[in-house]
C-alpha cells in the first residue's frame, strides 16, 4: 500500500494523480461523476479523463402541459411536463377553460399555455337616457328602446294645500299602426288598427309633501314601470 500524497493518511494500492470532486484520491480504472461529467482514472496516463454526461432529450409535452426544468445547473437538469393552470380571483383554471367576471360584464377570459387572455366585447354606439336602455344577456351592451317606454319627469304636485316635487313616469313613444285584412259583405279590405303606448305595470310609491306650517304629509301615488304598444281602446 502507498500513501496517496505526502502528509496524507489515506493509502491506495497504486499511485496515481487522479482526484475526485472533493480532492480525494482515485484508483486507476475507477469511474465517478462530477460537474456533469463522467470521469475515469486512466491506467495509461494515471490522470482523470472526463467526458460530458449525455443530456437526455426533453419530453414531448401535451397541448395542455408545459415543460419545467428542475435544478438547472449546466447539463445537470431534470425536465418534465406539468399541467398548465391559470389562477384568477383565487380560482385555478385548466388550459382551454373560459370564464367571466360579473363585475366586468364586457370581459371574458381564456386560460392558454401562455397565460390568461382577455376578450372584450365591443358594443354598438348608442346614446339614450338610462331608463330607455335595454341590456343584453351579458349586461354589457344595450339597445335604446325609443318606441314605447316609461319616461321619467319631476312634477310639481299640489294636493290639499300640500306641495312638493315628485318623480313620476308616463308612457311615451311612437307605436306603428298595423293593418289587418277584414271581410265585410263579401268585400275584402285592409283595416287600419291603431296602437297606443300604454302602461303594462305599475308600482305604488310614497311621497312626502309639505303642508301648512311646513307640516309633512305622506301621500301614495302610482308609478309606471312598464309600457307597451297595445291596441287603442
Amino acid at each position: 500500500m502507498l500513501h496517496a500524497e505526502k502528509h496524507k493518511d489515506i493509502c491506495v494500492s497504486d499511485c496515481s494523480n487522479c482526484k475526485g470532486p472533493l480532492g480525494e484520491p482515485k484508483k486507476t480504472g475507477e469511474t465517478w461523476e462530477t460537474n456533469c461529467h463522467i470521469c475515469t482514472c486512466s491506467n495509461i496516463t494515471n490522470t482523470e479523463e472526463c467526458t460530458p454526461k449525455e443530456i437526455k432529450s426533453p419530453p414531448a409535452c401535451k397541448d395542455n402541459e408545459i415543460l419545467v426544468t428542475y435544478n438547472a445547473t449546466g447539463c445537470c437538469q431534470m425536465q418534465y411536463c406539468v399541467e398548465k393552470t391559470c389562477e384568477y380571483g383565487g380560482v385555478k383554471y385548466k388550459v382551454g377553460d373560459e370564464w367571466k367576471d360579473y363585475s366586468k360584464p364586457c370581459n371574458s377570459y381564456v386560460c392558454q399555455k401562455s397565460g390568461i387572455t382577455t376578450k372584450t366585447k365591443m358594443c354598438p354606439a348608442q346614446n339614450c337616457p338610462e331608463d330607455q336602455r335595454i341590456l343584453d344577456s351579458d349586461k354589457c351592451c344595450y339597445m335604446c328602446n325609443e318606441t314605447c317606454y316609461p319616461k321619467k319627469s319631476t312634477v310639481d304636485v299640489t294636493v290639499d294645500n300640500c306641495i312638493g316635487q315628485v318623480e313620476m313616469t308616463s308612457c311615451e313613444g311612437h307605436c306603428e299602426s298595423q293593418p289587418q285584412l277584414e271581410s265585410v259583405g263579401g268585400i275584402f279590405r285592409m283595416k287600419q288598427t291603431c296602437h297606443c303606448c300604454l302602461e303594462t305595470s305599475i308600482q305604488t310609491r310614497n311621497a312626502t309633501l309639505n303642508c301648512d306650517l311646513n307640516t309633512p304629509k305622506l301621500y301614495s301615488y302610482k308609478y309606471i314601470t312598464g309600457c307597451k304598444c297595445l291596441a287603442c281602446t
